[in-house]
């Protein structure tokens, strides 16, 4: 009995720092690289947006600017290996847009605008209308990563939708 414990202990204490030794263990997940929240005023309209490295990763475009008593706020969170990004935009008559994006990586997850979901594989620029105190979400399919936010008064006039979005509400009562 004694021989076997004299065997069996230096077998097991072997087997046990083995298992336990750091290249047994599956690395760590990598950190999550935190992007920041903004907000940019194009003519009569806000955009809240997520920057990431050399563009936006996302951006939410309202028929009203924060400004005239209104306001606009946003931030970000670390959540271990995932981000939660949000914001807010309101307008001096009380219209309000709100939203937040958990993502892990900055490019999946789900976009809660107004309290519905968005699948940002159908795109990453929202075009938010509060004409009539009714809010319109559309969605659009639109490569932003080179989009810096002050390109955004640019692609205001070279993009057909976001161009007619922007003089819409120039016009809104």
């Amino acid at each position: 009995m004694a021989r076997t414990r004299r065997i069996l202990c230096p077998v097991l204490l072997a087997l046990g720092c083995l298992i336990w030794s750091p290249g047994c263990r599956p690395p760590p997940a990598s950190p999550m690289h935190y992007a920041g929240t903004g907000s940019h005023t194009v003519g009569p309209t806000c955009v809240s947006y997520v920057e990431c490295g050399d563009g936006l990763a996302l951006a939410v475009w309202c028929d009203f600017n924060g400004s005239g008593g209104g306001g606009s706020g946003g931030g970000s969170r670390g959540l271990g290996t995932a981000a939660e990004y949000q914001a807010h935009v309101q307008a001096a008559d009380g219209r309000r847009v709100a939203w937040k994006w958990v993502t892990p990586d900055n490019a999946g997850g789900a976009l809660a605008l107004d309290g519905k979901d968005y699948d940002l594989t159908a795109g990453r620029l929202f075009l938010v209308s509060t004409k009539g105190g009714k809010t319109e979400v559309r969605q659009l399919q639109r490569d932003l990563s080179k989009v810096q936010p002050a390109g955004l008064d640019r692609l205001a006039k070279s993009d057909a939708d976001v161009a007619k979005f922007v003089t819409g509400a120039a016009h809104q009562k």
